[in-house]
């Protein structure tokens, strides 16, 4: 298993428990339902995982 996968791995774990955590504590977001603060976050994951690999940001998805 190289290195990219191990942190592959370890990102997907994190962000699990991150989405555990979430749904737990009940973090509500100003203008949100809580089932849609969940997804917020896990869009804004995404889109940080996705710049942050070098894929161009479209910025539909920012506002």
């Amino acid at each position: 298993m190289g290195l990219f996968d191990k942190a592959m791995k370890t990102a997907n774990e994190l962000a699990g428990k991150a989405e555990t955590m979430l749904s737990q504590s009940g973090l509500n977001v100003p203008g949100a339902t809580g089932g849609e603060a969940a997804r917020l976050y896990q869009e804004l994951g995404r889109l940080v995982h996705e710049e942050h690999r070098g894929a161009p940001a479209d910025g539909a998805r920012r506002s």
